[in-house]
């Protein structure tokens, strides 16, 4: 596992456009099984994307994924969690933050760790426009830390992300050492 930090000197002309580019400027050809997540942030000289992947890159840095079970750790994750609509059924983006953590909590259990602590805030809404129908997504930050509880579900996390919208620069698992200071 690999990851690596790239800047794009430009502006994206919409949210696809950034999975494009990863796409192509990691060595990817069409048709190829994604192996990678990505998040991006847009700043004043650009857009810095962070890619992570389980295939080769042109460059990168590698990354550790095997955390022992108890290991606590800090995280950061954008993501995009999704509900059922309890009236009709159909599966559509969470727009209030306590479904977005009531997600955060189900999916750490699926995922392979608890969440200790953590902080919710509305990110960036997105609009998809597939075979001429328009649709809203909700990109939720999250930030805190966590506990491993199932070393290899864990791992597959870091390796695949979380949740949907992956290609939109969703999913992706960030985490961090913690420090204590004696």
């Amino acid at each position: 596992m690999n990851e690596v930090s790239l800047l794009y000197k430009g502006k994206l002309t919409n949210e696809y456009t950034a999975h494009q580019m990863v796409w192509g400027v990691i060595g990817r050809k069409s048709g190829s099984v994604r192996d990678f997540v990505f998040r991006y942030v847009v700043s004043p000289i650009g857009v810095l994307f962070h890619v992570r992947s389980s295939g080769p890159l042109l460059a990168g840095t590698p990354v550790q994924t095997d955390y022992p079970i108890g290991s606590q750790l800090k995280f950061e994750l954008e993501a995009s969690p999704s509900a059922r609509n309890a009236k009709n059924g159909a599966k559509g983006s969470v727009w209030e933050s306590r479904d977005a953590e009531a997600w955060l909590i189900k999916m750490s259990a699926k995922c392979g760790f608890a969440v200790i602590n953590n902080t919710v805030l509305p990110g960036r809404s997105i609009t998809v426009e597939k075979d001429g129908i328009k649709f809203f997504r909700k990109i939720w930050r999250y930030n805190g830390e966590l506990r491993v509880t199932d070393s290899a579900k864990f791992t597959e996390a870091l390796q695949v992300g979380m949740g949907s919208m992956k290609a939109f620069g969703a999913g992706m698992l960030v985490v961090k050492e913690i420090v204590r200071l004696q």
